[in-house]
């Protein structure tokens, strides 16, 4: 399975409870191709010096994922305006989406030590951990979150699942299932929909597909048109043979994909996801998966559309 849910889980959570910094994300699923981290704003205020001007044509550059060029346009702005934590911000997300994931990190201290708002500072430590994770780093990533849950106080219940969530994907990565078990029920209670997606992820990695099809359907049952969620139920289905079912979710996700295309212009391409996943082994020669994919399961031949 193209597991992609963990971190676009967080992105979506931060980005819900601070819609003024996300770019563009489907709600409540995150748009394909951005960071797993939260996103700066797509607005800058109105440029009042060069160095605002500079950070204002950042923004847009972001918006439209040039990154590297919004980095030389924040290295300038940083010349004229050192003291500016949004500068450093900017770069930290810029870096991450570069996969530059020390860089993010050292640009999101930088920001810290400058001593940002606090909705600002909660993000910098939520995508710190993020990046740590990716570095396979899950003692430090565990800091970062434990920073947001417990050193913080952070009352917002988005803002606390999406670190409860990346907190839980440390322990996972630490081996830790007792307290992986321990923690996804309050999680689930925070947001049924992403706690339920963050159980389907943990069961699957355990190999026990048929609670992981369980949980992604308990999620699906909230949102019925996230891309991700579909698919990643039905490779659960296709490990277990229920190939009915794994059609189902499929085509379900792949409308839903196409819809996603048409009012964002970019979505998961899960057609080819389907085509290059093992997961669908068992159910590859069910005629209703041969005609909804026809290139053979696992081998990343895309035939359809």
């Amino acid at each position: 399975m193209k597991q992609i849910a963990l971190l676009l889980m967080l992105t979506m959570l931060v980005c819900v409870a601070m819609a003024d910094d996300a770019p563009a994300p489907a709600t409540p699923a995150a748009t394909p191709e951005t960071s797993a981290v939260a996103a700066p704003a797509v607005t800058a205020p109105a440029a009042t010096s060069p160095a605002a001007a500079l950070i204002d044509e950042a923004n847009k550059l972001m918006d439209q994922s040039s990154y590297e060029v919004a980095l030389a346009k924040l290295a300038e702005a940083e010349k004229l305006d050192p003291k500016n934590s949004d500068i450093f911000r900017y770069q930290g997300y810029c870096y991450v989406n570069l996969k530059k994931y020390e860089d993010s990190i050292k640009a999101y201290d930088k920001c810290l030590e400058l001593k940002p708002a606090p909705d600002v500072e909660v993000k910098a430590y939520l995508n710190k951990g993020e990046c740590y994770l990716s570095l396979q780093k899950p003692e430090d990533a565990m800091k970062m979150f434990d920073k947001v849950i417990i050193d913080m106080k952070v009352q917002d219940p988005n803002i606390l699942a999406g670190a409860n969530i990346g907190k839980i994907g440390a322990l996972e990565a630490l081996g830790k299932t007792s307290e992986v078990l321990a923690a996804l029920p309050d999680l689930i209670k925070l947001n049924p929909q992403v706690g339920n997606n963050a159980a389907g992820k943990f069961y699957y990695d355990q190999k026990d597909y048929q609670k992981a099809a369980d949980a992604y359907s308990l999620s699906i049952a909230i949102d019925s048109k996230n891309p991700q969620v579909l698919y990643n139920c039905a490779c659960c289905y296709a490990l277990i043979k229920d190939a009915a079912k794994a059609i189902d979710c499929l085509t379900k996700g792949l409308a839903a994909d196409a819809e996603l295309l048409k009012e964002k212009g970019r979505n998961f391409n899960l057609l080819g996801l389907i085509a290059a996943d093992p997961d669908f082994t068992n159910i590859k020669d069910d005629p209703a998966f041969k005609k909804l994919c026809p290139a053979p399961a696992g081998t990343g031949e895309v035939k359809g559309n």
